[in-house]
């Protein structure tokens, strides 16, 4: 994954620790659920702490499409609506970066 600077960075980071998968993982074109949903998060908290761009939070993950970063932020939004242990998760996570 490309430096992104150290905030991004750390929340990556944090993310990775979490949910206990590499950068390298993140930054795949996995579907696995136990590696798109930290993708997912990655994406809904840089969206949402940073404000970046979906194109900008696209080459952050390999150069994936815009429109597949907005279908990550949205279905994630949903997941943390509905699974309260996830949205747990998903505020610790954030907090600590």
């Amino acid at each position: 994954m490309q430096s992104v600077g150290p905030r991004v960075d750390d929340v990556i980071a944090a993310i990775c620790d979490s949910w206990e998968i590499t950068q390298e993982d993140l930054n795949s074109d996995s579907k696995k659920k136990r590696i798109s949903v930290p993708r997912q998060c990655a994406m809904y908290c840089i969206k949402h702490h940073f404000g970046r761009t979906f194109e900008r939070i696209g080459e952050y993950f390999g150069g994936k499409h815009y429109s597949s970063v907005m279908y990550a932020i949205d279905t994630f939004d949903k997941h943390i609506k509905s699974d309260t242990h996830l949205a747990e998760q998903y505020h610790r996570v954030c907090q600590q970066s």
